[in-house]
């Protein structure tokens, strides 16, 4: 008898163990429920838009965001010397490089710079003035204008340039020009950068 009240009481232990077990695991499930219910009923979500204008760029080197062609042309009224408005000894002319920075709502930091020089003339000179008081070696290596230019602004960079006949030199009276009918040549680098 004593063996059959041990497993009574061992069955009974294990359903209250059992009921425990469930009644924690209700609970639990209650709780969670509680819980989700509450959440739900006190959450909030808000959603906004978050917007900018970026601001206009554009720089542009003789109206062109790419590439351009200069022609190193006499004065008119040195032209009438040569043939086709050519380049020769005791003549002079310019070039000029409009930068623009129209439509664009930032200032561009711009450098202009000079590389490949070919066929040019030894006593050639480039200047900052048209009456070349002021030589500006365009062809020294490392050599470059630097400059700021204002949102929406333009400005004209003119470079002029002498080419001085030397008919009286001396030492070679009658020595053909070495430079005659070549073509001189090099490449200006304009590059704008917006202005920190």
């Amino acid at each position: 008898m004593a063996k059959a009240n041990a497993e009574v009481r061992y069955k009974a232990e294990e359903k209250r163990q059992r009921t425990i077990f469930i009644a924690i695991i209700l609970f639990l499930i209650g709780l969670v429920m509680v819980f989700i219910g509450t959440y739900a009923y006190y959450q909030t979500q808000i959603t906004g838009t978050v917007s900018g204008t970026v601001a206009a760029w554009s720089f542009k080197a003789n109206n062109s965001a790419s590439n351009f062609t200069l022609n190193l042309t006499p004065k008119t009224e040195q032209s009438t010397r040569t043939l086709n408005s050519t380049v020769a000894p005791g003549t002079s002319g310019s070039f000029k490089i409009t930068l623009s920075a129209v439509g664009s709502a930032l200032a561009v930091n711009y450098t202009i710079t000079f590389s490949g020089f070919t066929n040019i003339p030894t006593n050639m000179k480039f200047c900052s003035d048209e009456s070349c008081n002021t030589v500006t070696d365009i062809t020294a290596s490392g050599y470059s204008m630097t400059g700021t230019l204002n949102a929406g602004a333009t400005l004209d960079k003119i470079i002029y340039w002498q080419w001085p006949a030397n008919f009286n030199d001396s030492t070679s009276p009658n020595v053909d020009n070495p430079n005659a009918d070549k073509s001189i040549s090099f490449t200006a680098t304009v590059v704008g950068q917006q202005k920190p």
